[in-house]
């Protein structure tokens, strides 16, 4: 049973509109892009709790930003005409939303990120936090394409993009066959 606290419970009744909570042998993380992040570190932080739930997760991710995001790398190089235009809408949509810093390439956030799987991947935890598979569009220009500590080499799916690479059939399909 996923820990089936009171709370729990009322959740998970509110979701499914089902009142008592359902049994679950493995927890299916379907993410894409700073949902992967925030999937993984998730699934720390229940590890790290002593939570039940995270031993029975498995990860599938689509175009994920472990390696942080290429729209902040180069913006030093935006200046002047339209670089300065560009650079200005970037540093709004940062003020908009806080987590892209967490983003940077380097950042801390994703440096404890790497050294905290790594650590519990060292003690055992390869299922939750090994991803099962990690794909990214041919077309990605979002997000460094790169290889997060022991997932497996990412598959790359010719003619997506960041957004279209979990927006098809074939992504649905992915995931149902992956699931086993």
């Amino acid at each position: 049973m996923v820990d089936a606290d009171p709370d729990w419970t009322k959740i998970v009744g509110r979701v499914t509109k089902q009142a008592a909570p359902r049994s679950y042998t493995r927890v299916a993380i379907v993410a894409h892009s700073l949902g992967a992040v925030v999937s993984r570190r998730a699934i720390l932080d229940g590890i790290e709790c002593g939570a039940t739930w995270p031993e029975r997760s498995r990860l599938i991710l689509f175009a994920p930003a472990h390696m942080g995001t290429r729209l902040l790398k180069d913006q030093s190089m935006l200046s002047g005409g339209l670089g300065g235009i560009v650079s200005t809408i970037l540093v709004a949509w940062k003020l908009s939303r806080p987590a892209a810093d967490d983003l940077k390439y380097g950042s801390p956030f994703l440096k404890k990120l790497w050294a905290d799987t790594k650590r519990y991947l060292d003690e055992g935890w390869a299922e939750p936090l090994r991803a099962k598979q990690v794909l990214f569009g041919e077309h990605e220009i979002v997000v460094d394409v790169g290889r997060f500590c022991d997932d497996p080499i990412q598959q790359v799916w010719p003619n997506h993009t960041h957004v279209s690479i979990c927006k098809v059939e074939e992504a649905a399909t992915f995931v149902r066959d992956n699931l086993v």
